[in-house]
C-alpha cells in the first residue's frame, strides 16, 4: 500500500493533494510484524519523522493489566526504481523494453519506473525508531486526574535514604511510590541497559488502595480523608465536610438552647483541629448541651 504523506509545509500538503507523487521512501516494521509502508517525503529527516510517526500509530497496549514503556524499532530506507530512460549504450526496443549495447535485456516495459524490492531492500537503512508508553489509569480523587506519586518510607519500604527503591541486579531495578490523592501504589521496573529488543523497557503495576496507605493520606490532612477520596470510597464520614456537618447541626440546635455553645463554635475553626481533636470536641459539645436542655426544661 502506498501513502503520500505531506511534510512540513503547507506547500507541500497543497501539492500532495493535487499532483501524483510517487512514493519515494520505505518504512520497515523491526518489531516481528514485518509490515512496511510506502510514503513520499520531501527529505530524509522528514521521512524519517514519518516512519516514527508510522510506527507509534500501531496499536500497542498492553493485554496483562501492566503498563508499559517499549522501544519500537523501525527503519526507513530510500526506494530504488527502474530507470524509465536509457543510459548511454542503452536503448529502448520497439516492445518498449530497455536493452544493453549487445541486445540483452535490462528490465521490460512494464517494469519501467516500477519499484526495484531488491533494491530497494539492500539500499541504505535509517533508524525511525519510536517508543509506546501505556497511559495510566486517571486519579479518582484530584481535580485534574494527575497522581501525586510520594515515596514515604513508612509506606513503600526501602531505605530511608532512597525510600521506595530496590535493585534486581545489574542495571535494572524497581521503585514502588503511593498517590498521595488516592493512595493508589505505583511499582515499576525498569531493565535499564539490560533490556532485551523484545522486552519492554519498564513494566508498572497500578495496585489499589489499602488501610496503610488511606491512613498515610489521613495523616497528612489532619486525621481526615480529602473530600474527593471519602466520595469516591463512599467513605464521606471520614471527611472534615462532613464534621463540619455534624458540628454545623449542633450549633443550629444550640442557637434556642446555648448561646455559648453557639459562640463556641462559631469562633472557632474546625480545620485548625485533628479528626481526634474534632470528635473529643463533638462529644464534649454534645454532652454539654444536653445539660442545657434538661435545665431548660425544669
Amino acid at each position: 500500500m502506498t501513502t503520500q504523506i505531506a511534510t512540513t509545509a503547507t506547500a507541500t500538503a497543497t501539492k500532495l493533494a493535487n499532483y501524483c507523487i510517487l512514493a519515494n521512501y520505505r518504512i520497515y516494521d523491526r518489531t516481528g510484524g514485518g509490515g512496511t509502508e510506502d510514503i513520499y517525503a520531501e527529505t530524509l529527516d522528514a521521512a524519517i519523522e514519518a516512519g516514527r510517526e508510522w510506527i507509534e500509530a500501531g496499536d500497542w497496549s498492553s493485554e496483562d493489566g501492566t503498563y508499559r514503556t517499549i522501544t519500537l524499532p523501525c527503519s526507513v530506507r530510500e526506494i530504488i526504481r527502474y530507470r524509465s530512460e536509457p543510459l548511454p549504450g542503452e536503448s529502448i526496443d520497439d516492445d518498449g523494453d530497455l536493452i544493453d549495447a549487445e541486445g540483452y535485456l535490462i528490465h521490460t516495459a512494464a517494469d519501467m519506473g516500477e519499484i526495484d524490492e531488491d533494491a530497494t531492500d539492500d539500499n541504505d537503512s535509517y533508524d525511525c525508531s519510536g517508543t509506546y508508553s501505556d497511559d495510566l489509569p486517571e486519579c479518582d480523587a484530584s481535580e485534574d486526574g494527575e497522581h501525586d506519586w510520594q515515596s514515604p518510607h513508612s509506606i513503600v519500604g526501602g531505605i530511608r535514604e532512597n525510600p521506595g527503591v530496590w535493585s534486581n541486579g545489574g542495571t535494572s531495578f524497581s521503585t514502588k511510590s503511593v498517590c498521595a490523592c488516592c493512595g493508589r501504589y505505583n511499582s515499576e521496573t525498569d531493565k535499564g541497559s539490560q533490556c532485551h529488543p523484545d522486552e519492554a523497557r519498564s513494566v508498572i503495576e497500578i495496585e489499589d488502595a489499602d488501610e496503610a496507605s488511606l491512613a498515610w493520606i489521613m495523616s497528612q490532612n489532619n486525621g481526615y480523608l480529602p473530600e474527593a477520596l471519602g466520595e469516591h470510597l463512599g467513605r464521606e464520614e471520614d471527611t472534615l465536610a462532613h464534621m463540619q456537618g455534624k458540628i454545623g447541626d449542633l450549633q443550629v440546635e444550640a442557637q434556642d438552647i446555648s448561646i455559648g455553645i453557639w459562640a463556641e463554635i462559631e469562633e472557632t475553626d474546625l480545620s485548625d483541629l485533628t479528626r481526634d481533636e474534632a470528635v473529643e470536641w463533638l462529644e464534649d459539645l454534645t454532652s454539654r448541651l444536653e445539660e442545657a436542655k434538661a435545665e431548660s426544661e425544669d
